[in-house]
């Protein structure tokens, strides 16, 4: 949901509003068909698909309309950007499963810290993205 929200405030600041309505209403419609589906048979597994279904949606035509007005990753940076999340994630996650005994305020900061060093690790993050996030930190 955070990448669709990042989305939704880069449009509506370039004052492409058009582009939010169209994302939500397109998303609206295939909530409600999908609730009216998977609900009935399925209860709460069903509402849980219906939400992931629609925050992807709403994922994939906000990245589109960002390509299209000129933000996004390049094409010859796309494979290998998601290549590196990829990695970084299921390490990530395996970590997880096996540590998931830890105690959550334990567990969720050491996730993300080897999430981000794994990505430093490979590139994923470089020293301009570090020197931009603690001017960011500082600045608050």
């Amino acid at each position: 949901m955070f990448m669709s929200v990042t989305f939704a405030n880069l449009f509506n600041s370039l004052n492409k509003q058009a582009i939010v309505t169209k994302v939500t209403g397109l998303c609206l419609i295939l909530n409600i068909v999908l609730n009216l589906v998977l609900i009935p048979k399925y209860s709460l597994i069903g509402a849980s698909i219906v939400t992931v279904s629609t925050e992807l949606l709403s994922l994939i035509l906000c990245f589109i309309w960002g390509v299209r007005i000129g933000y996004g990753i390049p094409k010859k940076k796309l494979a290998g950007t998601i290549i590196r999340v990829l990695i970084s994630s299921a390490l990530m996650g395996i970590f997880i499963l096996y540590f998931q005994n830890l105690n959550l305020l334990e567990l969720v900061p050491s996730a993300a810290l080897l999430y981000f060093v794994v990505s430093y690790i490979i590139g994923g993050v470089n020293k301009e993205d570090i020197n931009l996030a603690s001017e960011i930190v500082r600045a608050k």
